[in-house]
């Protein structure tokens, strides 16, 4: 049975699932199994069920795609713990039949190891698409069509190897012939879920026939809002002739509800679930809580009465422009400090801070909220910033960048700089300011092995300074003592450096030839312990160099590959954010804006909303056959990001601050908006009058 509950306040459907888990308990040691759109989302909803119910045991928060591939292995048995066409194993896989056999199509890309590389990222992505969404293709494709795609296609199928859509037909007949049934939950909870893809329906339809699945979705509107259309769609089919009794609604949920509503429509289509709403009306007379009220009664402001007066007090909705995204911050700033001043009420955990681009805050927000007085102190945590942003990750890549290069003398002491290193072998900066001294009195400039002036050459330069006489000028097997170092202190340094040298020398030799991608793992993690201080952020480094040796073993790879590809994979990668890190740990939560998890808040704040770079752009490959046929809950960037932005308009409980780069920090020209505040901003202008 399928049962949805439906509310636009996501604290409402925490709690009904409170009151449905507490009203028909599970035994002591049963799991419940609660689906969620991200893990912020679970750690919030554990709080909310802790509130509820006095503490949240036996609760289990997997993601949908994991929690299929669990029930399918439940079902069927034998399954690997990671799918072998999940992306992280299918690039790898990819990568390896690129090297050996190309397709003609695709011979010219794959020449080169980095740019198939690159292709390989791009096709394993491009399939993980296809067997969410266009699971009919993969079938034409097995039987011999598809040209290129379909012939790559074709070389991953392997019988030992089971893809999605077979495991799903195998899966539904097992469902279907009641064989299996224990293996099921008793019950499934979905919350907070905007969108899904049709083959994990399908697979959540299915377990809804032999179990109860309730289905809990934030639903902006409490009216039927399936067939409304955006106002320049409807100006576009009315000038065909076309418009029919189509209508808008309210304007701001036709242009940035898509999603959800292709998601709503999808529910309703194929299912007859049993309904359950709880809505709830935004209290309060402010600008925020109004427009909350229109898209929930789907009106597109007064019918009657006219424009409303916007009270010069109204502070609940706040667009602000500045100069640059530093500016940003400290405008953020202020206005944080002014809110905790007008209620003493409001902590900073009741804060949410999001922005399309954190990579680009998130050195900004440490040099914003990082380094002010006492008095101005606001605590604050960065999620979701990604690896390369910790010091150790930087003097990682400093590391490897070295390896295979000239080894210029400024490269080497800045990698013995940074604190990582210096940490690890106790060098302060004391000590680098001597050794700065002593490399170019030594004659280093360049090469490990350069005659006369590489690193060698140099030190053995220092270390005859200390075994012969200072009073002796003379050449010693072609080498001019230099530095006549005696002290303790001296004596010490020097030992350091050789030792660190001596380290990385051997590290260069080490590390440099080809070699496949689980033995580049198993060869880099002792140099990662030996180089670097331990602390949380190298555990995180590790725990990611141990996942890339899991892919290895999952894609069984064979090939070698080269030290400069290995490398810029690891740059990558680890400049990607990390949407795992848990939210609401204490202080202001500053997060990137990642769809299904725009998290009820008293204040919620958007950075970055310019207009040339949200909505995100989402550059399509040319060889990506969705981009030329688009069906009904196809997810886009776009899509996803007009999305966001409307569930953070609906999160914030008091306070809603938008910001924006409007001014070019050269020459002061205006530069525009994010087109969805743009639209907001001209929704209000229609519906507001300004204040005297």
């Amino acid at each position: 049975m399928l049962i949805w509950h439906s509310s636009n306040r996501l604290e409402r459907l925490a709690e009904i699932l409170a009151e449905q888990m507490a009203a028909d308990p599970l035994p002591p040691l049963q799991q419940e199994q609660v689906l969620v759109g991200s893990v912020g989302i679970g750690r919030w909803l554990s709080l909310r069920l802790a509130d509820h119910l006095g503490i949240c045991a036996q609760v289990d928060f997997p993601l949908p795609g994991r929690f299929i591939w669990a029930l399918w292995s439940a079902l069927l048995g034998g399954l690997p713990e990671q799918s072998p066409f999940a992306v992280p194993v299918l690039r790898w896989r990819i990568y390896d039949l690129l090297t050996m056999a190309p397709p003609l199509a695709f011979a010219a890309y794959a020449a080169d190891p980095l740019r198939r590389l690159q292709l390989a990222e791009q096709l394993a992505e491009l399939y993980d698409r296809y067997l969410l969404y266009r699971s009919d293709w993969l079938e034409h494709w097995e039987a011999g069509g598809g040209e290129a795609l379909g012939a790559l296609w074709r070389q991953l199928l392997r019988p030992d190897l089971p893809h999605r859509g077979r495991l799903w037909a195998a899966a539904q007949a097992v469902l279907e012939g009641g064989t299996r049934s224990a293996a099921l939950p008793r019950r499934i909870w979905v919350f907070g879920l905007s969108t899904l893809p049709p083959i994990l329906w399908q697979g959540l339809r299915g377990i809804a026939e032999q179990r109860p699945v309730h289905v809990f979705f934030l639903n902006p509107c409490q009216e039927y809002w399936g067939d409304i259309v955006a106002p320049r769609s409807l100006a576009r089919a009315a000038a065909r002739g076309g418009a029919g009794h189509a209508s808008s609604g309210n304007a701001l949920l036709a242009s940035w509800g898509q999603q959800g509503r292709d998601f709503f429509d999808l529910i309703l289509e194929e299912a007859d679930p049993v309904t359950d709403e709880a809505f709830v009306e935004p209290a309060g007379e402010g600008l925020l809580a109004t427009l909350q009220r229109d898209i929930l009664y789907l009106r597109d402001g007064p019918r009657e009465e006219g424009p409303r007066d916007l009270s010069a007090a109204d502070r609940s909705l706040q667009v602000h422009a500045a100069h640059s995204p530093l500016r940003e911050l400290e405008i953020l700033q202020d206005r944080l400090l002014a809110l905790f001043q007008q209620d003493a009420s409001l902590q900073p955990e009741d804060i949410l801070v999001m922005t399309p681009d954190l990579p680009c805050y998130a050195p900004l927000i440490e040099a914003v909220f990082g380094t002010v007085p006492a008095a101005r102190h606001i605590p604050y945590r960065v999620v979701d910033a990604p690896l390369a942003a910790a010091p150790v990750v930087g003097a990682w890549d400093a590391f490897l960048t070295l390896l295979d290069g000239p080894w210029p003398a400024s490269a080497v002491l800045d990698l013995l700089e940074r604190p990582p290193v210096a940490g690890r072998f106790g060098l302060s900066p004391g000590d680098m300011a001597v050794l700065r001294g002593w490399v170019p009195m030594a004659g280093i400039h360049w090469g490990r092995e350069t005659w006369p002036h590489g690193w060698r050459a140099g030190l053995d330069r220092l270390l005859l300074g200390c075994a012969l006489p200072a009073e002796s000028p003379r050449l010693f097997a072609g080498l001019l003592p230099r530095g006549a170092l005696a002290a303790p202190d001296q004596l010490r340094l020097l030992g350091m450096l050789v030792e660190v040298l001596t380290q990385l020398f051997a590290a260069a030799d080490a590390l440099t030839a080809p070699r496949s991608l689980g033995q580049w793992v198993r060869d880099l993690l002792p140099w990662l312990e030996r180089l670097f201080a331990a602390d949380e952020d190298r555990e995180r480094l590790r725990a990611e160099l141990l996942r890339l040796g899991e892919e290895a073993e999952g894609a069984a790879m064979g090939s070698m590959l080269p030290f400069a590809v290995l490398r810029a994979h690891l740059r990558e990668r680890l400049r990607q954010s990390d949407p795992q890190q848990p939210m609401l740990s204490g202080g202001v939560t500053f997060a990137a804006m990642v769809p299904m998890r725009s998290l009820p808040a008293r204040v919620v704040a958007l950075l970055g909303l310019n207009g040339d770079s949200f909505p995100r752009q989402q550059r399509q490959a040319s060889f990506d056959a969705m981009a030329r046929e688009w069906r009904r809950g196809d997810r886009s960037r776009r899509q996803d990001d007009r999305y966001l932005f409307l569930e953070a308009l609906l999160s914030a409980r008091d306070c809603l601050l938008l910001s924006y780069v409007g001014r070019d920090i050269r020459d002061d020209s205006e530069r525009p908006p994010s087109v969805l505040l743009s639209e907001l901003l001209d929704y209000i202008d229609r519906h507001w009058r300004a204040p005297p």
